[in-house]
């Protein structure tokens, strides 16, 4: 890590929970646990930003990715109140989860 950091690297913690379709030993949330989860993911070879909609419980969104046949998922949630989302397509932006506060971070751009 010092090597990395001193030739202007960094780090990226995040955690695994679906890895080569199969669900990690190691989890992130207790099943019960309630809050908008975000995973970027694999699916059909395509790499994808899984998100739910509402608060729902940890298992349901890990059964959820299950039965999309995801192949790989990294967990991307940062906690209740950070969940800013959007995208954008040709036309407009749209607002999946509204901004909250100033602190929201953990984005994921894609360039073409």
């Amino acid at each position: 890590m010092e090597t990395v950091a001193s030739q202007g690297g960094v780090a990226f913690s995040q955690y695994w929970i679906i890895r080569n379709k199969s669900v990690c030993k190691a989890q992130v949330q207790k099943p019960t646990s309630r809050n908008i989860y975000r995973v970027i993911a694999e699916l059909n070879g395509e790499l994808v930003i899984i998100e739910s909609r509402w608060d729902i419980e940890y298992s349901l969104f890990l059964k959820a990715l299950q039965s999309l046949q995801v192949s790989n998922a990294l967990y991307m949630d940062m906690g209740p109140g950070w969940n800013h989302s959007f995208y954008r397509d040709q036309n407009d932006t749209i607002i999946l989860h509204p901004k909250t506060h100033n602190y929201c971070t953990n984005w994921i751009t894609f360039y073409k």
